[in-house]
């Protein structure tokens, strides 16, 4: 794939992505657009739990179902890549054959599943974790449009922030269809607040719970015209998100935004956290004709289960309010990068407080710390 194509697959992929959380029927497509820039046979948006011992695949681009069934009836619990997965976090992308104990090729899955696709390999990066499962985007390759493997891995580490935003973002929407000129009415009725931004903050429109929201004064406030959160850090990663949704459109926004965590005010019983939503291409421009607006910026209190847990980690390991603020970063925002974007620290300083959580909390790696919070809830609250 030439460099100008290359950028305009990456572009078709993510503002497909984008599009689907206004209406759900466009998953799909959006799995094809993701599946077609990794040059890959066929892709899914594949969902996994443990509870359940079920792949849910129904988000799927050219795929046999025969094959398929025949691989949840008979093959998917000799799937190692499976477990394997479940020790991963949020971006982490991952090579089939290299991952797989032994040769990949001489399995029974290879034979089966993988010769019947077409598939010479397979690549998957993760868009979320929890305690028990994992949701992320299966590539297959092969053939003469193979990708080399180093390519298929950095475009799934690019999709993977602009997937984790929409997947995000459609569940705050409950899965409604939403028509964008429409935007500020029809999403009156939902839990979080919406605030309709300029490039400048501005708020142009604010829904009923995002008014409430900037009555308690807990996670938002109004500082003459635009919105500010309740944190320094916070908000300078919210106008670098504005900022690039305005200027560079969807693939610009890349790890800004995806969530951006907002620490709990001493008055609050909880954090909260926001994401941003580009308006400026694809069937998002009907938003930006109405209200005049560069992005839809939604925020929602952090789970009760995670909030809770949370505040049981700090107390019970004896974390620093700022290395609790990373682990809350960890939970809802991803990996090392991701948190350091959101937060506006460098990369490193991210790691040396991460390397203290991991040293007082006895975790290995990021996804412990996120079973550890998924453990540490109250059962009484899910």
């Amino acid at each position: 794939m030439t460099g100008d194509a290359d950028t305009e697959a990456f572009s078709a992929a993510v503002g497909q992505f984008y599009d689907a959380t206004l209406d759900p029927a466009l998953w799909p497509a959006a799995v094809e657009a993701a599946g077609r820039y990794v040059e890959g046979l066929s892709a899914a948006l594949a969902a996994w739990d443990t509870a359940y011992q079920k792949l849910n695949m129904d988000l799927a681009w050219n795929y046999d179902p025969e094959v398929v069934r025949v691989y949840q009836e008979r093959l998917i619990h000799q799937n190692k890549l499976i477990p394997i997965s479940l020790r991963t976090g949020a971006g982490d992308v991952m090579q089939g054959s290299r991952e797989w104990p032994g040769d990949f090729t001489a399995s029974e899955l290879y034979r089966v599943f993988n010769e019947r696709m077409g598939w010479e390999e397979c690549f998957h990066v993760t868009i979320e974790r929890s305690a028990t499962g994992f949701a992320g985007l299966l590539v297959g390759v092969g053939g003469a449009e193979r990708p080399s493997d180093a390519a298929a891995m950095r475009r799934l580490s690019l999709l993977q922030p602009h997937m984790r935003r929409a997947v995000l973002i459609g569940r705050l929407l409950e899965r409604q269809r939403v028509a964008a000129a429409g935007l500020a009415d029809t999403l009156d009725g939902i839990e979080a607040g919406l605030f309709l931004l300029d490039r400048g903050g501005r708020v142009v429109h604010a829904n009923i719970a995002a008014q409430a929201m900037l009555e308690l004064g807990q996670a938002v406030l109004r500082v003459g015209d635009t919105l500010a959160l309740a944190d320094r850090g916070a908000t300078a990663a919210l106008r670098a998100a504005l900022s690039a949704a305005a200027e560079s459109g969807d693939a610009a926004l890349g790890s800004r935004g995806v969530a951006i965590p907002i620490p709990a005010a001493p008055s609050a019983d909880s954090p909260y956290v926001a994401h941003v939503l580009p308006l400026n291409s694809g069937a998002r421009r009907g938003a930006r004709v109405a209200y005049a607006a560069v992005a839809a910026v939604f925020v929602r209190r952090a789970t009760l289960q995670h909030a809770a847990a949370l505040e049981a980690v700090a107390k019970l390991h004896r974390l620093t309010p700022t290395e609790a603020r990373v682990l809350l970063g960890v939970v809802e925002v991803g990996g090392v990068p991701q948190v350091a974007e959101a937060f506006g620290l460098s990369e490193a300083t991210v790691r040396t407080h991460l390397k203290r959580i991991f040293d007082k909390t006895g975790a290995n790696r990021q996804a412990d710390l996120v079973r550890l919070i998924a453990e540490m809830a109250s059962p009484l609250r899910q």
